[in-house]
Protein backbone atom coordinates (compact mmCIF):
# COMPACT_ATOMS: atom_id res chain seq x y z
CA UNK A 1 0.00 0.00 0.00
CA UNK A 2 0.86 3.15 -1.14
CA UNK A 3 2.65 5.38 2.39
CA UNK A 4 1.00 8.52 1.45
CA UNK A 5 -2.24 7.07 1.44
CA UNK A 6 -1.80 5.76 4.65
CA UNK A 7 0.00 9.06 6.36
CA UNK A 8 -3.46 11.25 4.23
CA UNK A 9 -5.60 9.00 6.08
CA UNK A 10 -3.82 9.07 9.33
CA UNK A 11 -3.84 12.55 9.28
CA UNK A 12 -7.50 12.72 8.36
CA UNK A 13 -8.10 10.44 11.49
CA UNK A 14 -6.38 12.78 13.94
CA UNK A 15 -8.25 15.98 12.40
CA UNK A 16 -12.03 14.33 12.76
CA UNK A 17 -14.28 14.81 15.93
CA UNK A 18 -17.07 12.49 14.11
CA UNK A 19 -17.58 9.47 16.89
CA UNK A 20 -19.30 7.49 14.66
CA UNK A 21 -16.89 7.77 11.99
CA UNK A 22 -13.92 7.02 14.28
CA UNK A 23 -16.29 3.48 15.57
CA UNK A 24 -16.83 2.61 12.11
CA UNK A 25 -12.78 2.94 11.18
CA UNK A 26 -12.36 1.29 14.01
CA UNK A 27 -14.63 -1.29 13.52
CA UNK A 28 -13.16 -2.21 9.82
CA UNK A 29 -9.76 -2.23 11.45
CA UNK A 30 -10.36 -4.97 13.92
CA UNK A 31 -12.76 -7.53 11.54
CA UNK A 32 -11.80 -10.38 10.64
CA UNK A 33 -10.92 -10.79 6.82
CA UNK A 34 -14.32 -12.52 6.19
CA UNK A 35 -16.32 -10.83 9.11
CA UNK A 36 -16.75 -7.75 6.70
CA UNK A 37 -18.60 -9.74 3.89
CA UNK A 38 -20.77 -11.06 6.45
CA UNK A 39 -21.80 -7.91 7.26
CA UNK A 40 -22.44 -6.48 4.11
CA UNK A 41 -25.91 -6.68 2.05
CA UNK A 42 -26.43 -9.02 -0.80
CA UNK A 43 -26.56 -6.06 -3.10
CA UNK A 44 -23.47 -4.62 -1.28
CA UNK A 45 -21.20 -8.00 -1.58
CA UNK A 46 -22.32 -8.35 -5.34
CA UNK A 47 -20.77 -4.72 -5.97
CA UNK A 48 -17.50 -5.89 -4.39
CA UNK A 49 -17.51 -9.07 -6.80
CA UNK A 50 -18.52 -6.97 -9.57
CA UNK A 51 -15.18 -4.19 -9.17
CA UNK A 52 -12.75 -7.26 -8.37
CA UNK A 53 -13.91 -8.82 -11.33
CA UNK A 54 -13.04 -5.53 -13.40
CA UNK A 55 -9.83 -4.70 -11.59
CA UNK A 56 -9.14 -8.54 -12.65
CA UNK A 57 -9.56 -7.55 -16.22
CA UNK A 58 -7.71 -4.42 -15.84
CA UNK A 59 -10.74 -1.81 -16.51
CA UNK A 60 -9.93 0.72 -12.95
CA UNK A 61 -7.68 4.17 -13.19
CA UNK A 62 -5.14 3.94 -10.43
CA UNK A 63 -5.64 6.04 -7.61
CA UNK A 64 -3.66 9.16 -8.22
CA UNK A 65 -5.38 9.45 -11.45
CA UNK A 66 -8.57 8.94 -9.63
CA UNK A 67 -7.80 11.79 -6.99
CA UNK A 68 -6.50 13.74 -10.10
CA UNK A 69 -9.78 13.75 -11.63
CA UNK A 70 -11.68 14.35 -8.61
CA UNK A 71 -9.20 17.24 -7.70
CA UNK A 72 -9.78 18.67 -11.32
CA UNK A 73 -13.79 18.62 -11.32
CA UNK A 74 -13.73 20.02 -7.84
CA UNK A 75 -11.32 23.01 -9.29
CA UNK A 76 -14.44 23.49 -12.66
CA UNK A 77 -16.99 23.71 -10.25
CA UNK A 78 -15.38 26.51 -8.05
Amino acid sequence: MDANLKYHLIEKIVQTNNETLLQEIKGLLEAAPGELREQMSDAEQKSVERGIKQADRGEFIPHEQAWAQISANRKKRG
